[in-house]
């Protein structure tokens, strides 16, 4: 088994499931965002929820990792553009 294989079983531990992914990441690109400040208690709810994965900017992940469940992954968004200019 490769990296590549290694990495695909973790987000896809069940062939028989998809994977529910949410991203979190438009910040980035779009600046703040309402309703999206305290992103902890969103993680906490989509990982309560089923969320298999959460794609987030890495200056979130030390806000988000502590609220989110041990089956729910983080993906971590390292290149991005903006549109702010």
């Amino acid at each position: 088994m490769n990296g590549t294989e290694i990495r695909m079983r973790r987000l896809f531990p069940s062939a028989a499931r998809g994977l529910f992914a949410v991203p979190l990441d438009h910040s980035v690109t779009l600046g703040p965002i309402e309703g999206l400040e305290s992103t902890g208690p969103l993680a906490r709810e989509l990982s309560e929820s089923g969320a298999d994965l959460l794609i987030v900017p890495p200056g979130a992940v030390r806000t988000i990792a502590p609220s989110i469940g041990a089956t729910t992954r983080l993906g971590v968004h390292l290149s991005a553009s903006t549109a702010l200019g």
